[in-house]
């Protein structure tokens, strides 16, 4: 059964269609993770996969299922549950979305949900915490 594993809100100052050039660079996880270590791209656009490489040594498959540059929304999921990064999680199903809230703010709302063997706190303060510092390294792109 498919449940809520994480979800954070968060406010960025800058436009949105600039936060978005940094979400969507889908080849280049390291913008948003400075943990990640190599990144392998194959193909482009919806249906792309991307084979990050973490410093902890793992090797996670993620693929693009959608992308609407319009809404500002993406959506994305790990293929293979056996190099999963986080505990008791069998299947990780992630949607990203911004909002302009004016000229120069943007909200940021980040959630993912799938299918647990365990229990959801340690796997939500986990994911939550990696949503938080993905923000961060947003917001210190735009400062930058």
């Amino acid at each position: 059964m498919m449940v809520e594993l994480a979800s954070v809100t968060a406010t960025i100052d800058g436009y949105a269609h600039v936060i978005w050039d940094v979400l969507m660079d889908f080849g280049h996880p390291e913008r948003l993770a400075p943990t990640i270590e190599s990144t392998e791209l194959i193909g482009a656009g919806e249906g792309a996969v991307r084979i990050v490489k973490s410093s902890r040594g793992l090797e996670i498959h993620e693929k693009l299922i959608a992308c609407d540059l319009a809404n500002y929304c993406f959506r994305y999921v790990i293929l293979d549950s056996g190099d999963m990064p986080f505990a008791g999680v069998q299947s990780y199903d992630c949607t990203v979305v911004l909002t302009p809230l004016s000229d120069s703010s943007t909200e940021v709302f980040w959630r993912s949900e799938g299918e647990i063997d365990g229990p959801i706190e340690p796997i939500r303060a986990f994911l939550a915490g990696l949503y938080v510092n993905a923000i961060k390294q947003i917001s210190v792109q735009l400062d930058g």
